[in-house]
């Protein structure tokens, strides 16, 4: 969302950012400058965050997610509950609120405002999650959720799905649509609404709703139907590579042919203490320089870097430029846990990816590389052994249609008119300058329910197709009866 604040900024439009305090760290780190920014006390930092990511992996799937959902409510309510910021952001007289998707308080706080919104999703589109039946939440889209070719939340299909997987996607939409709806309107939209007095699911909260613009591009993403205030604008992170730091440069140039694989695992969830030592023994065993990104935070208990037995040719470093390291000429190959960003910055400069997915939507990411050739997977519900890390890593830096595949991907990335950044804030400006009409909405959200499932024609035309059936059927009987009864003989 930066890049498009900036290139809004340089527009010369006015903006004024609303963020909790626990991102300060990350705030400073970007340049804010002709913004005007915000805070509000948060519920939760990010190491709380990352702890309930880690408890919900490894301890209770369910109840840890239950209560990351329940954070989210918390961190919401924080801010709408903040008076003197509310009545701050009122006076500053915006003319629309630009918000993340994944950000449970955009629809709420457009409600308070009265602000239509355009929001921004650091994430692909999610079935069901964005396409919900629910429209309790205000954070629905109405794009066609077709399960027969459109694969769900956490299955890590392909499009081309066989008769068993059509079977397990439509079982998981069934179930997902039932956790979504419990999750978002029952434990956040439901108690912010009585708390606030806000209703989201009403005509004119909908409607707020005018555009959503998504960080992905059909490039990796599967083909699929959208409404038209759906604009997959493409992924905003990757850019071409700025020099590295000295030491990092120096280690690259060392590598020879044989490269750099860059490894990163993500900053919210991680993997246990075994499996960081196997995944360590993989590293340390390759031909390749290995350039490994890994904080202290990352180390799960009782494993320090040193007891690790890493060899010479890993290196550790607790930050690193990654769009930077994966432009470089030298990197061979990406090990990552999934996460959307990373994986179009591979796509984006050619690098081939393997996927260790965590949770989430990582699965279903890496699936998509999968799909389009440039990367594998290595599912750790089958065990993460040095054997499975390593022959996948030995693949990718043997086969060289794994670079080709990645390479494809770059030149339909990079072959586009305009940035991302510049496209979603031309649409943003357009949603500005249209006064936030929401004349590209289909209709959904205006029709009833049992209309929109045409439950009503199916019911008309069941009783225009049975009435005539009956009647004939009545007529019939009588016919029949009278032909039947037998005549009385006369004497």
């Amino acid at each position: 969302m930066w890049k498009v604040c900036r290139e809004l900024t340089a527009r010369g439009h006015a903006i004024k950012v609303v963020a909790a305090e626990s991102d300060a760290d990350a705030l400073g780190k970007l340049d804010w400058s002709g913004m005007e920014v915000e805070t509000y006390v948060a519920a939760y930092n990010q190491s709380a965050w990352r702890d309930q990511a880690r408890k919900a992996r490894f301890k209770d799937p369910i109840q840890g997610g239950l209560e990351a959902v329940r954070m989210w409510g918390q961190q919401c309510d924080l801010l709408l509950s903040d008076q003197p910021l509310t009545a701050r952001l009122k006076e500053f007289g915006a003319d629309v609120l630009f918000g993340d998707w994944a950000y449970y308080c955009t629809p709420a706080l457009s409600e308070v405002l009265k602000l239509p919104r355009v929001t921004v999703s650091n994430i692909p589109i999610l079935d069901p999650v964005h396409t919900s039946w629910d429209r309790s939440t205000g954070r629905r889209m109405h794009a066609a959720n077709m399960l027969a070719y459109t694969p769900q939340v956490g299955t890590g299909f392909p499009s081309t799905m066989n008769f068993a997987q059509r079977v397990e996607n439509v079982i998981t939409y069934a179930v997902a649509s039932l956790i979504d709806w419990t999750a978002f309107h029952r434990m956040i939209y439901k108690p912010l609404g009585e708390e606030h007095g806000i209703d989201l699911g009403t005509p004119e909260a909908l409607g707020r709703g005018v555009m959503h613009l998504f960080n992905v591009d059909f490039a990796l993403e599967f083909p699929r139907k959208l409404p038209p205030n759906v604009k997959l604008v493409g992924p905003l992170m990757p850019e071409p590579p700025k020099p590295l730091p000295a030491d990092l440069e120096e280690f690259m140039a060392g590598s020879g042919d044989t490269g750099v694989v860059y490894v990163s695992l993500g900053t919210v969830c991680s993997i246990g203490a075994q499996e960081f030592k196997e995944l360590a023994a993989a590293l340390s065993a390759l031909p390749a320089h290995v350039i490994w990104k890994v904080g202290a935070d990352d180390l799960p208990q009782g494993i320090s870097l040193a007891s690790l037995g890493l060899g010479d040719n890993v290196k550790v470093v607790q930050w690193a430029p990654q769009n930077d390291l994966l432009g470089h000429a030298k990197t061979r190959a990406f090990l990552t846990h999934g996460g959307v960003n990373g994986l179009y910055e591979a796509a984006y400069h050619g690098v081939p990816i393997a996927g260790i997915p965590l949770i989430a939507d990582q699965k279903d990411n890496v699936a998509k590389a999968v799909y389009r050739g440039f990367g594998l997977a290595v599912d750790p519900r089958g065990g993460l052994t040095a054997a499975r890390i390593g022959g996948v890593l030995r693949r990718l830096l043997a086969e060289p249609g794994f670079r080709a595949a990645a390479a494809k991907l770059s030149r339909r990335l990079r072959s586009r008119p305009r940035t991302p950044a510049q496209e979603a804030a031309d649409w943003v400006q357009h949603v500005i300058e249209t006064e936030g009409e929401p004349y590209l909405h289909t209709p959904e959200d205006a029709i009833p329910l049992a209309s929109l499932l045409l439950l009503d024609v199916f019911a008309f035309l069941l009783i225009a197709m049975l009435a005539p059936m009956g009647l004939a059927w009545v007529v019939g009987s009588r016919l029949l009866a009278h032909v039947r009864t037998p005549k009385a003989k006369t004497l």
